[in-house]
């Protein structure tokens, strides 16, 4: 039986993942139509953009030109070969880095960042160099990098070619690492979803058409203030040293100029439809990924395919975890809107385990998780993560160290600092306020002059006195450099611990947890039959109770501690962390809500630990 089981089960799994894998190919058939429409519109406009401002307009001369296929045919590859770059690394947790140093450095130790780096560059430098082909003239020749001038009758260095070919090189590179650093790879699950036409038309003036506008003004001022003030001379100097030695460079006829801002806008017209190409692509993969699969309504076994894909292991092997996504996604959305579907769980009551048991125990196990994330996180390191401590009191402490009791310690009743080390540069401000003491006391009675006696106060230990004079001539000049700028030191005071980063991992997952045990258990009043789920009610209150009352624990220390603006990267690491709990929260009382208001006479015929039971009282008095 456990064999026949087993097989049964492989075999369910086998049909969740083909259904599943039938579903994402056709959206990426889907996805293929829209690229290939994004793509044609880019290469109408990329053809006008070298036209300046009153050309762009004129698309009805570009509509069916060689040029035209050429430039969507390389529109199109770039695209469909992003797409297989997304769905490889496809990301459901946000890197949360603490500051930018540490973000940059997880980005460059991961081979997989070079990959998609080295990708952008040569997409972008072959879009831009086939736009920019095209648009060359005798007058505006950047194609060749030696030319010959027909006026003066000499051979020179064409800076026009260097310059756009620098232009798409470090266009790639910057989109690139915009790409690593925004973590476009993230998908972020919505819980209202549109078909894609509708997708695309509310979000692509803003997740598109404002994002390449800002990134395309800012990358192409930046560009042309460093080119021509800082690198073109370099540039220019190399590509004669390099390339052609003998030419005598005095002013290429087509070097631009600083003031040349046609060109400058230029660039920006030619930078901007690749840009907004790349971001409807990416958007289009967001919407495909993040969409409800219904893979099971028309499977043979519908429970046992979702409850395949609700109990795949998240595992590091990103296919895993988005199949694990789809299915609570999935059940979540059966759970609250499809009577018929909810029915059929309770009503597998013969199997062993039932659908219900394995649901709740799948459901339970990502809610104990999380509660185990919280837990994890120890008190110093949410008091250091929102601690802000004020410039008189980082800049105002005289305390370096204190003496034992025995030693001259006792008069102080800790008024200055009870740590040893509460900074570096503490160790470096001379002696302390004890051993000044200590040292007044040896004075007066003189008796403490005794080495030997037991009453001397220990004025020095030899490694604390070693390690002051070692470092004495660096205390002057470290202490006014970084004790004058207070915003500096209570910045490199707040980087949180990376488990206090991790605490919101899967947060979605807890989410939909969460909504689905609620759902079905509210649903099994009047649905369930057989009583499947009533047995186990006590035990998912006690669950929720129990992460709720850890995420309040958590949030009460956090609230406790003045909030401080911390260093973080591109996604804000400690906001996002505190925004995801308290949404948490909410979604957790909501939850608890909906099985007190249905269960609310039956509620004390459940047996749940003293501290959880106290708890639920004040759901049941609506206090909460």
């Amino acid at each position: 039986m456990s064999k026949r089981r087993d097989q049964r089960r492989l075999l369910h799994q086998l049909t969740y993942r083909l259904g599943s894998r039938k579903v994402l190919e056709e959206r990426s058939k889907a996805s293929m139509i829209f690229i290939v429409g994004f793509a044609y519109l880019s290469s109408l406009i990329s053809q006008r953009a070298d036209g300046g401002l009153f050309g762009v307009f004129r698309f009805y001369n570009y509509l069916f030109t060689g040029r035209t296929f050429v430039l969507t045919v390389a529109y199109a590859v770039a695209g469909l070969a992003l797409v297989g770059l997304r769905n490889r690394n496809v990301q459901l947790n946000p890197r949360l880095s603490a500051t930018y140093l540490h973000d940059l450095l997880s980005i460059f130790s991961d081979r997989w960042s070079w990959a998609v780096i080295g990708f952008y560059i040569f997409a972008f430098s072959t879009l831009h160099n086939l736009i920019m082909t095209g648009a060359s003239s005798p007058v505006t020749n950047y194609n060749e990098l030696v030319v010959y001038i027909t006026v003066k009758g000499i051979t020179q260095i064409n800076e026009r070619y260097i310059l756009v070919r620098a232009f798409s090189l470090a266009l790639g590179l910057a989109y690139g690492m915009g790409h690593l650093i925004q973590q476009k790879d993230w998908l972020m699950f919505s819980d209202v979803q549109l078909n894609m036409v509708d997708y695309v038309f509310t979000h692509y003036r803003k997740k598109v058409v404002k994002r390449s506008l800002l990134f395309s003004a800012r990358f192409a001022t930046a560009f042309w203030i460093i080119y021509n003030f800082f690198f073109g001379r370099l540039l220019v100097s190399m590509a004669m040293r390099f390339v052609a030695e003998d030419i005598q460079y005095h002013a290429p006829q087509y070097g631009p100029r600083w003031y040349s801002f046609g060109l400058a806008f230029r660039l920006f017209l030619t930078s901007l439809p690749i840009t907004m190409f790349m971001e409807s692509v990416h958007l289009v993969c967001q919407h495909f990924l993040t969409m409800r699969m219904n893979v099971t309504s028309s499977s043979v076994d519908p429970n046992a395919c979702l409850v395949s894909g609700v109990k795949s292991s998240a595992s590091n092997d990103v296919q895993e975890k988005l199949l694990k996504y789809h299915a609570f996604q999935e059940l979540d959305q059966l759970a609250g809107h499809n009577a018929d579907r909810r029915t059929e769980i309770f009503s597998d009551a013969t199997c062993v385990p039932s659908a219900w048991k394995q649901i709740s125990d799948s459901c339970v196990d990502a809610l104990k998780a999380a509660t185990v994330r919280l837990e994890r996180v120890p008190i110093s390191t949410v008091t250091q993560a929102g601690a802000n401590k004020g410039s008189a009191e980082t800049l105002n402490t005289t305390a370096r160290r204190r003496l034992p009791p025995g030693h001259g310690g006792a008069f102080e009743e800790n008024i200055f600092r009870p740590s040893k080390h509460d900074h570096f540069f503490d160790s470096l401000k001379g002696p302390s306020t004890e051993e000044l003491l200590a040292q007044s006391r040896v004075e007066q009675d003189k008796t403490l002059a005794n080495k030997d006696s037991d009453k001397r106060p220990n004025l020095s230990g030899s490694r604390d006195r070693l390690e002051i004079l070692a470092f004495r001539w660096i205390s002057k000049t470290a202490r006014d450099l970084v004790f004058k700028h207070p915003e500096l030191h209570k910045q490199m005071d707040s980087i949180p611990d990376a488990d206090y980063l991790h605490t919101t991992d899967d947060f979605q997952l807890s989410v939909w947890a969460s909504q689905i045990l609620a759902r079905l258990v509210s649903a099994s009043y009047s649905e369930d039959q057989f009583g499947v789920v009533q047995q186990d009610i006590s035990k998912v209150l006690e669950t929720m109770l129990k992460l709720l009352v850890t995420l309040e624990s958590f949030l009460l220390k956090k609230s406790r501690s003045k909030e401080s603006a911390s260093i973080a990267a591109h996604i804000n690491a400690q906001d996002l962390v505190t925004l995801r709990n308290y949404s948490l929260q909410q979604v957790l009382k909501t939850s608890i809500y909906q099985i007190v208001v249905v269960f609310r006479d039956q509620l004390s015929d459940f047996k749940l630990a003293p501290a959880y039971a106290d708890r639920l009282s004040h759901f049941i008095q609506m206090e909460d």
